[in-house]
């Protein structure tokens, strides 16, 4: 992607030179257009996409995953950064002393406080720099916490968390990061760093908007008895919906508590070019053998031919509206999508019956339909290839 194409995920900076991103982001086109498919999905059907919801939420997971260098089943969505701060003071509670910077953003120290900690802040060098020399001398021997943002918000300092990483392992901290500042602006490794928490927000550098956020938890504090904070999806079944016994997962998952943040938290791992130029071609390969098959079987084979197409059918009709929302910009977007949907529709759904109809009274084939819907398929086939979405072919 050139810089013109990123650029072009950023409508707001159409108009503006946009300096504040390090406060707040602006947003980009593919996490509003993630989030406004959630909201139009539940306000035209309510909740019957539930599972699709769910599948989709654990798909960013092992994506984040990713990104991070961890495992999907270490990361638990949050709504900010703060509540991922919050966990690790809870989970952290009674070990001992907490070491952190003086001038540090107030998430960092703010919940070990409200906890009673005793916290010690360790000065900066009039560059905003923060040396490992001063680091150890405050190492005491009844600290057990390092916290520390990635980037401090003041200075703009960045640390380097795998040598930051190391110190903690050579002293038996726990090692806690706010990666809120930096986080999608320069790499995170967790496997590298072996932080033991690191939350974040995404509404600055990963440009995703407010309240949607995630906390990395490493491995020995995956321990259910040791969660601060506990729901119905924190069972290791929570379709069970047992109440009166805790058998608590053992993945990160278990502090959302109850329902995932579907608009922050979704996303298409796919993207729409893929799903319906596979979906069209599917159909045209397929369908005419479903019509014969259906025709001449039995009625499971009919019935299970009947699954398969409603399967390629899925492709499109899931694809496609996201797709032709993000075909228009903002100010035509609602004309573009009913005037191309609705006249579409109009030409070819309403005549179809009559087309079809006619085929099988001019050939004497009763699957004749299925050339139809072949014809169909290659022009949608053609279309789907052609097709660009302004702001990139996939929503990630």
């Amino acid at each position: 992607m050139d810089w013109r194409e990123a650029r072009a995920l950023f409508p707001s900076v159409d108009k503006t030179v946009y300096l504040n991103t390090a406060g707040g982001g602006p947003l980009s086109e593919p996490s509003a257009a993630a989030g406004r498919a959630y909201y139009e999905q539940s306000l035209a059907d309510g909740d019957i996409h539930w599972d699709a919801w769910l599948e989709r939420v654990e798909s960013v997971r092992a994506k984040l995953a990713e990104f991070l260098n961890g495992a999907p089943a270490n990361i638990a969505f949050t709504a900010n950064a703060s509540t991922g701060l919050n966990v690790a003071a809870h989970m952290l509670r009674g070990r001992g002393r907490v070491l952190a910077v003086a001038d540090e953003f107030p998430s960092c120290t703010l919940p070990f406080l409200q906890l009673g900690y005793d916290v010690d802040c360790v000065e900066t060098a009039t560059d905003g720099t923060i040396g490992f020399d001063d680091l150890d001398a405050a190492v005491s021997g009844d600290t057990a916490v390092l916290a520390v943002s990635f980037v401090q918000y003041k200075s703009g300092f960045r640390s380097n968390l795998d040598r930051l990483g190391a110190f903690c392992r050579d002293r038996r901290l726990a090692f806690v990061v706010d990666a809120t500042q930096g986080f999608g602006a320069f790499p995170i490794d967790v496997a590298a760093c072996q932080a033991d928490f690191v939350s974040f927000s995404a509404y600055k550098w990963a440009n995703s908007g407010y309240s949607i956020g995630g906390v990395h938890l490493a491995d020995r504090f995956l321990q259910p008895d040791t969660y601060p904070l506990v729901g119905w999806r924190s069972a290791r079944d929570p379709y069970a919906l047992g109440h009166d016994s805790l058998d608590l997962t053992r993945d990160a998952r278990a502090l959302e508590q109850g329902h995932p943040p579907f608009a922050g938290a979704l996303s298409d791992r796919l993207g729409r070019k893929r799903v319906l130029v596979a979906a069209h071609l599917g159909i045209i390969v397929v369908v005419y053998p479903l019509f014969y098959i259906t025709d001449h079987s039995v009625m499971l084979a009919a019935l299970a031919c009947q699954l398969l197409f409603a399967l390629l059918m899925s492709g499109i009709q899931g694809a496609m509206p996201a797709a032709m929302v993000e075909m228009f910009p903002p100010k035509t977007r609602f004309s573009g999508v009913a005037i191309g949907y609705n006249v579409s529709l109009a030409v070819f759904g309403g005549t179809a019956p009559l087309v079809c109809t006619w085929l099988i009274a001019a050939t004497g084939d009763i699957a004749a339909p299925a050339y139809y819907l072949i014809l169909m398929a290659f022009v949608g086939l053609v279309a789907a290839t052609r097709l660009k979405i302004p702001h990139g072919e996939e929503l990630t």
